[in-house]
């Protein structure tokens, strides 16, 4: 009697859009609730939660439903507006579109390029640093003299990756 008890048709309760429109139109609701039989409901139909589409038979069960965590979760779903059309259609690409959201979308490349050159002229300007600050803790010469050489070649990579990224253009006026 585990899950597939939940499924059956006959234990099926309302959806969430038709609860919504029960809470926003009363008269709806009213005329769901006048075609179910009265005598077949818990408490002859007299104690109803909306917002979950149940029926409880004691005011205490209504009480204690109202506190328990199924019902506050089914409050916050139902404060969610609900899904309409329109997003169902905009999700699969179809609908109105203006092209005003596209633009605003669209990346230059050329910043893109620069951002990524300026981190990895950071990054290697950290590096560079880092050894520098080894090298100094070490003290011998023959150490600080090979750190010299290694920080000169990495002051020269970051012009060598400008002039990668950025060729000359003044050749091509």
């Amino acid at each position: 009697m585990g899950p597939q008890r939940l499924r059956k048709t006959r234990n099926r309760t309302r959806d969430l859009d038709q609860i919504s429109t029960d809470l926003l139109h009363p008269r709806r609701l009213e005329q769901h609730l006048s075609t179910l039989p009265l005598e077949d409901l818990p408490a002859l139909g007299q104690l109803y939660c909306a917002p979950c589409a149940r029926f409880l038979e004691s005011q205490h069960a209504l009480s204690h439903h109202q506190r328990s965590k199924t019902h506050k979760k089914r409050l916050k779903l139902l404060r969610e507006p609900a899904y309409s059309h329109e997003e169902a259609n905009a999700a699969i690409g179809q609908g109105i579109d203006n092209g005003s959201s596209v633009s605003s979308l669209r990346v230059n490349p050329e910043e893109v390029i620069s951002r990524v050159s300026r981190d990895r002229i950071l990054a290697l300007k950290k590096t560079t640093a880092a050894a520098t600050a080894e090298s100094m803790s070490l003290g011998s010469e023959m150490d600080v003299e090979a750190d010299h050489q290694l920080l000169q070649q990495h002051q020269e990579v970051p012009q060598l990756v400008e002039q990668q990224l950025y060729p000359d253009d003044d050749a091509d006026l």
